[in-house]
């Protein structure tokens, strides 16, 4: 399957620890992050309206840490959240 992106995007990459992305995994993962920052940026507008109660701890710019951890993880892991897990 030929990629759609840009041709500066190779099929596939290797990084420094030698694991290889295709361009669908890291579009994927793009994807994945923007869905995070768009939903932070909607409970952000709804905390500034009142319309969420307490403390709102925003993910902002910490999008690839949730993306990637549980890109990393196999089957059998755990995941337990605690801290600005809204992503």
């Amino acid at each position: 399957m030929a990629s759609t992106l840009p041709l500066s995007l190779r099929d596939s990459v290797e990084d420094a620890a030698g694991i290889s992305v295709t361009a669908e995994e890291a579009l994927d993962w793009f994807r994945k992050m923007s869905l995070i920052r768009r939903f932070e940026e909607r409970a952000e507008e709804a905390y500034g309206k009142g319309k969420i109660g307490g403390f709102l701890h925003l993910y902002i710019g910490e999008e690839a840490i949730a993306v990637g951890a549980m890109a990393a993880l196999q089957p059998e892991d755990d995941v337990i959240t605690h801290y600005r897990d809204h992503g």
